[in-house]
């Protein structure tokens, strides 16, 4: 449970077994304890245990008959559902855990320091209000030492203190119920009595330490005081270890719980649940149904089977996204293959390198074409240019033709060559497939149809 609203809660649950364990964090010396309410001020923590009979129950707040509180809420606060499951409720044992030193029962040593807190009229402590511009300090108190507290106005303003817990020790004028014993550790108090008695243990850590009114208005009114703490930083009480051996520090090992009252077991009567006491070492052979040998084979074969559970769904979490991925692997391979077998042909390239090509300087056994029909062949322009005037043909034809008594041999052959290579190279969407002849003298002088996107060449 937890006590967030700036009021009092005195939590109880009518119908119910109920036992504390620890409050504010640490467990009570001997737990857990049978409790019917609580009280818990803002900021206040509680470890319960419930049991209740099948049927709908009702957790909530409220305070005894006839006692009048301030700052108290009354309200229920959860709902319940208790359902039957032939099971039984055996009695649980009584232990006690080992305690880091810091924690240790104080009531067992001397104390070398004492502090006396006023809380109230708000927003005063001890007929003072914290300002965070010049501020003094309550007091001075060096590291390890055990700290004796008296506070009083803790029934109008809960109590609260950083850093370091303070336990109680001596039982207050109101336990509520048993609720509050001398022994009980807290880090804030809010109690129905007007005062408490408590002793801190000054651990570690050095510096300023905090103490205010738990409800945040008066606190933000300036209901707030400091401690300095000095002394060398990790300093501990040195005789935790001669109020309690079993006490270990933070890099020390803690031992197992130690049972102080032995409990109950569930075992097997006839054909139905029942508890029984915990066999010791004498009856230890009895092979008695209600010796805990049966019990602990039951509780053996629960979690083999809780286990085999635990795997089978895990391998179930495990198929369901290998499934998914071979599916989508294998939809990604029938892509893929329908892509290819529906691809089209790559265009064929002629060879340049032919073995029965004739050589060029060879005489040849056909006449070669003439300028006639090769300029019947279709209009085709080069890629890279946009006017007819600019192919290379026209201006080798340009050259030829300006040459004194008409063009030589050797300048019309260049010519045809210039010719043949312009119109067979420049695509055209109008153009039809070039003569016969101009083809045939085309592949006989190694000059290959192919057409590149960026230009002409002569290969």
């Amino acid at each position: 449970l937890f006590s967030s609203i700036d009021v009092a809660i005195s939590p109880m649950l009518a119908g119910c077994q109920t036992k504390l364990l620890a409050k504010d964090g640490i467990y009570l010396h001997q737990a857990p304890r049978d409790v019917t309410r609580g009280f818990m001020g803002p900021g206040n923590r509680a470890d319960w245990l419930i049991s209740c009979p099948p049927g709908t129950w009702q957790l909530e707040s409220k305070k005894k008959e006839g006692q009048a509180l301030k700052f108290h809420c009354e309200a229920p606060l959860v709902t319940i559902v208790a359902v039957d499951r032939n099971d039984v409720a055996c009695e649980l044992p009584t232990f006690s855990v080992a305690r880091p030193c810091y924690v240790v029962d104080l009531r067992q040593a001397v104390p070398t320091n004492s502090l006396n807190w006023v809380l109230g009229p708000t927003p005063f402590i001890n007929g003072n209000v914290f300002s965070a511009g010049e501020h003094e300090h309550a007091a001075e108190i060096s590291l390890g030492q055990v700290v004796d507290m008296e506070v009083s106005g803790v029934d109008e303003h809960p109590f609260h203190i950083h850093v370091n817990p303070f336990q109680l020790t001596e039982a207050l004028s109101d336990s509520y119920e048993g609720y509050f014993q001398a022994g009980d550790w807290h880090d804030t108090i809010f109690t129905p009595g007007a005062a408490m008695r408590g002793r801190l243990n000054v651990d570690a850590f050095a510096g300023e330490m905090v103490v205010h009114c738990h409800f945040l208005a008066h606190e933000d009114f300036g209901m707030m005081h400091l401690i300095n703490v000095v002394g060398q930083e990790g300093t501990h009480f040195a005789k935790a270890k001669e109020i309690d051996s079993t006490c270990y520090w933070d890099d020390e090992d803690f031992g197992e719980p130690k049972i102080l009252q032995p409990g109950e077991i569930k075992s097997t009567c006839g054909a139905q649940a029942c508890c029984s006491a915990v066999a010791t070492e004498a009856d230890s052979s009895d092979d008695s149904p209600s010796s805990p040998a049966p019990v602990e084979k039951k509780a053996s074969n629960d979690v083999n089977s809780n286990r085999m559970e635990y795997l089978l769904l895990a391998l179930v979490w495990l198929a369901i996204p290998g499934t998914i991925l071979v599916v989508g692997l294998s939809v990604l391979a029938k892509r893929q293959v329908v892509r290819w077998l529906h691809s089209p042909p790559k265009p064929l390239r002629y060879s340049t390198a032919s073995s029965t090509r004739k050589p060029q300087n060879s005489s040849a056994t056909r006449a070669p074409p003439s300028k006639s029909d090769c300029r019947q062949a279709p209009d085709r322009q080069p890629l890279n240019s946009s006017r007819r005037s600019d192919s290379p043909a026209c201006r080798s034809k340009r050259a030829c033709d300006g040459k004194p008594g008409g063009a030589s041999p050797q300048c019309e052959r260049q010519c045809q060559l210039a010719t043949i290579t312009d119109t067979s190279f420049a695509p055209s969407t109008n153009a039809s497939v070039p003569p016969a002849r101009c083809q045939e003298d085309t592949l006989e002088r190694g000059v290959v149809p192919y057409i590149d996107t960026t230009s002409c060449q002569h290969l």
